[in-house]
């Protein structure tokens, strides 16, 4: 391998799944846990390769966001899961997201991201959130995903 050459990997993600949000009235949010403590703490660049193979998001009665938030464990909390709720890394999908579409999302890249996480996290955990703007229709999309992780070699 060539110096300016960085080793990459594809690593499992999720394989495709319904996440849909039921019950929101407008103006309420739900967030559901798709991966939780993925490590990535060997690695200097992780991109969330996500494939939207549908959604019913025409309507423009909401928005699903999918992305990662740094997540850290305590030997002293096992059972406490610890997140960086400022920073997230993640992508829209609103009644303008083509269907079927595919997303790169940098969740971290070098420690500085713009749009990423601002740190090197151990564990990142990857989220879907629903935001309902008006009644009438439940919010939905058939998601798959991977990461694809580079080592800072």
């Amino acid at each position: 391998m060539a110096d300016d050459q960085v080793a990459g990997y594809i690593r499992r993600g999720f394989p495709e799944m319904a996440v849909t949000f039921n019950g929101l009235a407008p103006g309420q949010n739900q967030t559901i846990i798709l991966l939780d403590r993925v490590p990535v703490i060997e690695w200097a660049e992780v991109t969330l390769l996500l494939r939207v193979h549908s959604h019913n998001l025409a309507s423009g009665a909401g928005v699903i966001t999918v992305g990662a938030y740094a997540e850290s464990i305590s030997a002293d909390e096992p059972g406490t899961t610890f997140l960086d709720q400022a920073t997230f890394a993640a992508v829209a999908l609103s009644q303008t997201t083509p269907s079927p579409t595919y997303f790169a999302v940098p969740i971290m890249t070098g420690g500085l991201t713009a749009g990423g996480l601002a740190s090197m996290p151990a564990l990142v955990q990857i989220v879907a959130s629903g935001a309902q703007f008006s009644s009438g229709t439940i919010l939905s999309a058939t998601l798959s995903a991977q990461l694809s992780v580079k080592d800072g070699c």
